[in-house]
């Protein structure tokens, strides 16, 4: 197909406000995971940057959130490190709102996107995203200014620039500040409808 041809949408979303934390280290220095826990969303890659983080920053946190084949995998890495990994399992509306918002940074080691809700969702709350530069997540996350972006399946890598960005209070600031910027032009409803009409009136 022409690329000439070929137009990006991106989905309505409504975007939460984003609460005043306050200082909190804890919050600083715990990432937070939202997404069904499959191969396709990278569980497996999850656990083991979870375990190259976790081991490398005695203070590191993860939270998971959501459901899905791969559970175990989650609930045997948090019988592992109890103090320090807390699977939530599914969650909804506000308790899914607070979970964002005790967090510093979103994990999200997806590697098939089509559009991203939970990382729509994290920006949307002032949340750095790491995750890796594979099919639409790049359209959201834009590397070394809302988040950082990773080399696909390198767990080493992107384990690495979360525990970066964990170490680096300022950068973390400067890229929450962005973060929701970006997702207010992707989630504008005028906007968006405005493109919706435009494309549709092209084909008939």
């Amino acid at each position: 197909i022409d690329a000439e041809k070929v137009h990006r949408v991106p989905n309505l979303i409504s975007l939460p406000e984003i609460p005043d934390h306050g200082a909190n280290y804890d919050r600083e220095k715990t990432l937070l995971y939202v997404g069904a826990l499959s191969t396709a969303k990278g569980t497996p890659l999850l656990i083991k940057a979870a375990r190259y983080i976790l081991g490398r920053d005695s203070s590191a946190n993860l939270a998971i959130a959501v459901d899905g084949p791969l559970s175990w995998m989650v609930q045997r890495l948090a019988r592992d490190f109890p103090e320090r990994v807390t699977y939530h399992g599914v969650v909804h509306g506000d308790a899914l709102s607070s979970l964002y918002s005790s967090a510093g940074a979103f994990l999200f080691p997806s590697l098939y996107e089509s559009f991203g809700l939970s990382i729509a969702e994290a920006l949307s709350m002032g949340l750095p995203v790491i995750a890796f530069d594979s099919t639409a997540i790049p359209e959201m996350v834009m590397d070394g200014e809302n988040g950082v972006l990773a080399k696909p399946f390198d767990v080493r890598d992107i384990s690495e620039k979360a525990l970066a960005l964990l170490s680096d209070t300022d950068e973390r600031i400067r890229m929450s500040g962005n973060a929701r910027r970006v997702v207010e032009t992707l989630a504008d409803t005028d906007r968006t409808s405005a493109i919706l009409e435009k494309h549709y009136r092209e084909v008939t």
